[in-house]
């Protein structure tokens, strides 16, 4: 099986400062990388809290908000897809 680079978030809203855009695309990549349901899960959740912490400390607004929860869902189904393939399971 040859590995599948990760995917590039070029569309994502532009975060306050260089740390935030870091944090939030390593965590694009590591849900992208998972390798059980278990880690998809914790990624997942963990990731929906920095976008609320986000959004709650006023750093983004309603739009950037709904962009990067809409996207981390699309990965989220993109992650728990893949997993389930390599694990046999039917269905997320």
């Amino acid at each position: 099986m040859t590995a599948t680079p990760f995917p590039l978030f070029d569309d994502q809203p532009e975060l306050p400062n260089a740390r935030a855009q870091t944090a939030w695309q390593q965590r694009l990549r590591d849900l992208a990388s998972a390798k059980e349901r278990q880690a998809v899960h914790r990624i997942y959740n963990n990731s929906a809290g920095y976008v609320q912490a986000l959004r709650d400390s006023e750093l983004i607004q309603n739009d950037a908000e709904f962009h990067m929860t809409a996207t981390l869902v699309r990965e989220w189904k993109a992650a728990m897809d893949r997993v389930d393939a390599e694990e046999g399971v039917g269905g997320s």
